[in-house]
């Protein structure tokens, strides 16, 4: 494994963030894992999406707290804070419904609606060389640490 630039690595990812407004989010509990997409916001690393306080899925945080999710070729690890309602915040608000209008036109007024904040504590981007083959580059938000991790270029390679 190879040590990498912790800004440098951060910087590529949150460059995916801006460009994605939506990312697949797996949660599991009681050894049942679930995936779904979830509409995006971000803050540097950190994600946000808003999740009705009556779905599984919230029921599914409560109990777990610890996620997944992935977008390009970017998924990660994290850990979920359940922070409040999204009308409460009215910059949270407000950047949602810039970045998701007609969602915000038919959810945002609910009541029942929570904000859920993801805090990363590893991502992980996958890359290609082809003097090396396909690469992870770590970013291991919650050490401040990067490595990358080569894959076996071809399975003539392995024997």
């Amino acid at each position: 494994m190879e040590k990498m630039d912790f800004t440098k690595l951060k910087e590529e990812a949150v460059k995916i963030l801006e460009k994605n407004k939506f990312m697949a989010l797996s949660t599991c509990l009681d050894n049942y894992p679930r995936i779904r997409m979830v509409s995006i916001i971000h803050d540097d690393l950190t994600i946000y999406f808003i999740t009705l306080n009556t779905s599984d899925k919230f029921q599914q945080l409560q109990g777990n707290s610890r996620v997944a999710f992935c977008m390009e070729n970017m998924h990660g690890e994290g850990v979920v804070e359940i922070v409040h309602q999204p009308l409460v915040n009215t910059v949270f608000s407000e950047n949602y419904k810039v970045q998701h209008e007609k969602t915000h036109q038919v959810y945002g007024h609910l009541q029942s609606n929570v904000v859920i904040k993801i805090i990363p504590t590893l991502i992980s981007l996958y890359k290609y060389k082809p003097e090396w083959g396909g690469y992870l580059e770590h970013l291991d938000v919650s050490n401040h640490n990067t490595y990358r991790e080569l894959y076996i270029k071809s399975s003539d390679e392995a024997q």
